[in-house]
């Protein structure tokens, strides 16, 4: 995990919190990150977010 100076490292940490689901593969030497994100507003995600961000 990255630490709090760096300034790289937290994309699937940031997907993954965001995402309703995500997955990766690669294909010769690409490496492809998909996800799904879900677009509803709501009390509980705000919470989610709140403290996802406090742990950054």
């Amino acid at each position: 995990m990255a630490g709090p100076e760096q300034e790289s490292g937290r994309g699937l940490l940031i997907v993954d919190a965001l995402a309703t689901r995500w997955g990766q593969r690669q294909t010769g030497g690409r490496f492809t990150v998909w996800a799904e994100v879900d677009v509803r507003h709501d009390s509980a995600h705000e919470e989610f977010t709140r403290d996802f961000r406090e742990e950054l």
